[in-house]
């Protein structure tokens, strides 16, 4: 029983540095937003490490966290293993939007809106989303950003060298 409890610390352990080590990347990366009240929360549950940036008390327009958000999510994605969501195959980032800038301060869910995306196209400034509101638009560039959300799988790892890398890497 000794051993098991060891290697259960030493788990919660591994957990808890991975989420310091991620909130800090995550707070480093977007100091500027973190100026205009952004919220970094890392959770670890039964879908593996969420990581949630809250805009909910300062709602975004995509054109206006853009430049600070393109780097990070570049970052991010050189430096983290992004998973998909289950309900989307592909899709690894989800964008809670809205319209009703007064929904977004309140923090009415019923009033927002889900929409799935792919960390590369967001790099690629590509926000067509397919969405459609009342008023016509398919863009999320004309909605409120209350939250982006990624699941994480760990740090990426690194493409095992060949036999004939390593031996050229010996005699440089």
């Amino acid at each position: 029983m000794r051993h098991l409890k060891r290697f259960n610390e030493d788990m919660d352990n591994h957990e808890q540095l991975f989420k310091d080590e991620l909130k800090d990347f995550c707070e480093t990366n977007l100091a500027y937003l973190l100026d205009e009240e952004l919220e970094v929360r890392v959770l670890f549950g039964a879908v593996g490490y969420r990581l949630l940036i809250e805009l909910n008390q300062n709602p975004q327009l995509w054109s206006d966290i853009k430049d600070h958000m393109i780097p990070f999510l570049t970052r991010l994605s050189n430096q983290y293993e992004l998973r998909s969501f289950p309900i989307n195959n592909r899709k690894n980032v989800t964008i809670e939007v809205t319209r009703d800038l007064e929904a977004a301060r309140q923090n009415w869910p019923h009033r927002k809106t889900s929409v799935f995306y792919e960390v590369p196209r967001l790099i690629n400034d590509d926000t067509k989303s397919g969405l459609t509101y009342d008023r016509g638009t398919d863009d999320i560039l004309e909605s409120y950003i209350t939250e982006f959300e990624f699941l994480i799988d760990g740090y990426k790892k690194e493409p095992k060298k060949g036999v004939l890398s390593k031996i050229k890497s010996f005699f440089k």
